[in-house]
């Protein structure tokens, strides 16, 4: 230990003294001192050869995953007890192996949840997180682990009181935190199926969930200090204790009604067979006890599974969890499923937030919740309008209240929801059509720069093939006379292309038009192909179309992209 010490001490000295002489002439006082001190026990040929660079990835284990296999699940808990990690930095930790532990119990998951008892006492707390998280492996298939001895673990440890030690009480806190979590997890996946827990086990399984939900993490100034640094809702609640357990007490319910409706129950409202669930749930929706907006932020991911547990719960639970807009309506927004039960009780919701866009100072999260909130109106205009009494109101205010960005956002992924539903139903596409084509007759007709800006990714409608030819020229003649701003360079010169087959004039009216714009992002390279087959299709036709196709070759030159000129003389594209 003096010798460490010694060596540190050096290591001190020596930065110190280089790190002062080039300011030498400079320093005075106790830094003048110190140099003076430093200098007469060194000389310039001890002066470092510059800095040394060097990397370390870690933590590391003692053992490779390899050795630790080829181990029994004894023979390695033996090891476990027995090894002692060197206390310098850089050499092998508990962490190290943990890590290494986690990947050898997912392999053997049967047999390792058989020894969890061996995991009590007398062990670091990496490796009980690293047994909790090698058994819940999602990716193992289905196997049956050792309930009884695995619950008999969880109750040992969800009976013992936080660490707080003294020299490291925030560590200590913290490592016994992860151990909750990843126990957590594992009754949550373990919940969801193929780990072989049956319902005889149910009181003991509903009495872990049930004190991890009323664990101190997050505790009070932890989540306010996260949120103070704009962290998600979503992400306090899966790394806390009391978050990770609402996930699982969710699932716990829906696995009871599973198991309960397989010997034929059928009650009406699953929640009178769970009423533990749902004494949890209210309890959590109270602000008063329970302070972390976040925790009762997880009931937002569930909606349709709360409708099929309990509709009437839910209906009168709405106001109390969305109430304010605050967490759980931020993670419903990103990640809830508009569902068709679901959203007529979440009119007044919905037309709130509509109603309070703007409102708040923009950052990459308000963005987001925003851009979110267009994708549900858009879904909500397609598919559930007829569901939600006023719901014409709430689509107003949407527009109303949305930035000109925001607005263009909606018409964007009109585009791109059409896309990517090429079975779409002929109801749903005339209602997106309806509100897209409103919505670019107003941009277009309007006068102010800001209001034409909603014009600005319009460009998605022409990708969707559901989206009629004739109606896609229409919407892209309006937005291109519209706005010099909007581009015309992306997906309009495949979709041109596609139109001249069917209607030549306006496909060669969009050349025109798109061969004039200031902004072409891509340059003309895209319209290559689809401009020579018009071009030529028009100069075979003759009359005003073969004269248009001459102001079509024009513009091209005059934007550097020579060589249509053949195709005038119905010659080739020239080099």
């Amino acid at each position: 230990m003096a010798d460490r010490e010694a060596q540190r001490t050096e290591q001190k000295e020596t930065w110190q003294y280089y790190w002062l002489k080039p300011i030498a002439g400079s320093i005075s006082g106790e830094a003048r001192d110190l140099y003076e001190s430093l200098s007469r026990t060194r000389s310039a040929e001890r002066a470092p050869r510059g800095f040394r660079r060097f990397s370390w990835v870690g933590p590391t284990s003692p053992l490779a995953s390899d050795e630790l296999r080829a181990m029994s699940p004894k023979e390695v808990i033996s090891y476990l007890r027995a090894w002692i990690p060197a206390a310098e930095m850089m050499t092998p930790s508990p962490e190290g192996l943990a890590r290494e532990l986690v990947e050898v119990i997912k392999a053997r998951r049967e047999e390792w949840s058989g020894a969890a008892l061996e995991f009590q006492r007398g062990l670091d707390l990496a490796y009980v997180r690293a047994l909790f998280e090698g058994l819940a492996d999602e990716h193992g298939g289905e196997t049956t682990l050792d309930w009884l001895v695995i619950l008999e673990l969880c109750e040992h440890i969800v009976g013992i009181a936080a660490p707080t030690a003294p020299s490291e009480p925030g560590a200590a806190l913290s490592r016994h935190s992860e151990v909750l979590r990843a126990m957590a997890t594992l009754l949550q996946r373990a919940l969801r199926g193929q780990l072989g827990l049956r319902l005889e086990h149910r009181a003991r399984v509903w009495g872990v969930i049930e004190r991890l939900a009323h664990d101190a993490d997050p505790e009070p100034m932890e989540h306010e200090r996260l949120r103070g640094r704009l962290a998600e809702p979503e992400v306090i609640a899966l790394n806390s204790v009391r978050g990770v357990a609402m996930h699982a007490a969710v699932e716990y319910a829906l696995w009871v009604a599973r198991m309960l409706k397989s010997e034929g129950r059928t009650p009406n409202s699953w929640f009178e067979e769970v009423p533990e669930v749902r004494a949890l749930f209210d309890e959590k929706l109270d602000v008063g006890r329970e302070p972390c907006g976040a925790i009762p932020s997880v009931l937002a991911h569930y909606l349709p599974n709360l409708l099929y547990l309990d509709r009437e719960w839910l209906r009168a639970s709405v106001d109390r969890m969305f109430g304010g807009l605050g967490d759980a309506w931020e993670v419903y927004l990103l990640f809830g499923q508009v569902h068709l039960g679901v959203v007529p009780m979440l009119y007044e919701s919905y037309l709130g937030a509509c109603r309070g866009l703007g409102s708040e100072s923009a950052n990459e999260r308000t963005n987001d919740l925003g851009q979110a909130l267009a994708v549900h109106v858009l879904l909500l205009n397609a598919y559930c309008a007829e569901v939600m009494p006023g719901f014409d109101e709430l689509l107003e205010a949407f527009f109303e209240h949305a930035s000109p960005e925001l607005r263009s956002h909606f018409l964007g992924q009109a585009g791109w929801h059409v896309e990517g539903n090429p079975e779409i139903g002929a109801k749903p596409l005339e209602r997106i059509m309806a509100v897209v084509e409103r919505r670019v007759r107003i941009a277009a007709a309007s006068s102010s720069t800001a209001e034409s800006a909603e014009l600005s990714n319009w460009e998605p409608l022409c990708r969707a093939s559901a989206f009629p030819d004739a109606w896609v020229a229409e919407m892209a003649k309006l937005a291109l006379r519209a706005s010099p701003g909007v581009a015309a360079d992306l997906w309009l010169p495949e979709r041109t292309g596609k139109i001249a087959d069917t209607d030549l004039a306006s496909a060669l009216e969009l050349l025109l038009l798109a061969a004039s714009r200031p902004l072409m992002p891509l340059g003309l390279h895209n319209w290559t192909e689809p401009a020579t087959k018009i071009i030529r299709l028009a100069v075979a036709q003759g009359g005003n179309l073969r004269e248009t196709a001459r102001e079509v070759v024009n513009q091209f030159s005059e934007r550097g992209y020579s060589g249509y000129e053949g195709l005038l003389d119905g010659d080739g594209l020239q080099d």
